[in-house]
């Protein structure tokens, strides 16, 4: 018994052991948090990309921001914006994708509390799909296209707010808010890499070298995560069509 209680001492693992089980399982908990940080640097700059509106003259638009963005670029609206006098009947939604935009605004009195400019003109925005009619949406700017003004409530007679200031401020606010996250995430990762290097500057080679193993491990591991579902979509996408060919052969 006394030999068998000295061989489970000695199989116990040392201190030395102990503090080299710590540091590994520290650098993997270090690995997947800066595998993370990159992840979500990836993340908030493609959405940063693809949530930025941006307009090429001569193509046509019809929501907000994005005509917004061409009066404030180019000073005049969109190639599918036809005035009032082009249209058989105005009161209606134009055929051919056309938009009514470019007459005179004649409710400034109804905007004179946001603007002390009277040289304005207004245009239509995002047609309803279940309607003839033109809708409620409107876009009223100033002629010089300096001061641009949206009412989804046909300049508040179907509600408040009458009218919101469109500044290119707000047309880039999502965009802006994910590039602030994406430095915000950048500068959180540098400073987990520099304090903790700082820290064990002595051994920095070392657990550089530890760190890279556990970063790979963290990416592998997260590929894996987000892609298996795209997979197995793919695999499901592929089944369907080959029993719906099956199906049509028989």
């Amino acid at each position: 018994m006394h030999a068998i209680f000295l061989l489970a001492v000695a199989a116990l693992p040392n201190d030395e052991t102990l503090r080299r089980l710590k540091r590994e399982l520290n650098m993997k908990k270090l690995g997947y948090l800066l595998t993370t940080f990159a992840f979500l640097l990836v993340l908030f700059f493609a959405l940063a990309l693809f949530t930025r509106p941006s307009v090429r003259e001569g193509h046509a638009y019809n929501t907000k921001n994005h005509v917004a963005l061409y009066l404030f670029t180019y000073k005049t609206l969109p190639t599918n914006y036809v005035l009032k006098s082009q249209v058989k009947n105005y009161g209606v939604q134009p055929s051919d994708g056309k938009y009514i935009g470019g007459d005179v605004f004649y409710y400034s009195g109804r905007i004179k509390e946001y603007t002390a400019c009277t040289d304005l003109r207004e245009c239509d925005l995002s047609y309803p799909n279940n309607d003839v009619k033109r809708g409620l949406n409107r876009l009223v700017y100033t002629a010089d296209c300096s001061e641009i003004y949206y009412s989804a409530t046909h300049y508040g007679d179907k509600g408040e707010p009458a009218f919101v200031p469109v500044t290119l401020s707000s047309i880039y606010a999502v965009s802006t808010s994910f590039c602030i996250a994406f430095f915000v995430i950048t500068a959180a990762e540098a400073t987990v890499f520099v304090v903790f290097f700082t820290v064990n500057k002595a051994k920095k080679a070392e657990y550089l070298a530890e760190l890279g193993t556990s970063f790979a491990l963290a990416a592998v591991t997260y590929i894996t995560v987000l892609l298996s579902p795209l997979i197995l979509l793919v695999m499901l996408v592929d089944k369907v069509k080959n029993a719906l060919e099956y199906a049509r052969e028989r």
